[in-house]
């Protein structure tokens, strides 16, 4: 709690993909782990009928973000942009 007080207050400069192997990795090292990410947020932007793609970053990362309430806007912009491209 305290960890993510601490984020929220002064940013979170962790690098997206680190929070992304937490949240959604298979143990291994990106970029192999990211796809249980990636397939995770195509479902969801699937399920959602959200395209994602360069001019519909900031809606995919909406989608993503509302999806799963622990995944901050960092690593949420790196997963859209991942999947728009």
């Amino acid at each position: 709690m305290r960890d993510r007080l601490k984020k929220l207050i002064f940013g979170d400069h962790d690098h997206p993909e680190a929070q992304l192997l937490e949240l959604f990795g298979d143990g291994t090292a990106a970029p192999e782990g990211l796809v249980g990410a990636l397939e995770w947020g195509q479902g969801v932007l699937d399920t959602a009928g959200v395209v994602a793609h360069e001019d519909n970053v900031i809606l995919a990362t909406r989608t993503l973000r509302h999806a799963d309430r622990r995944l901050n806007l960092g690593p949420a912009v790196h997963l859209a942009k991942l999947l728009a491209a």
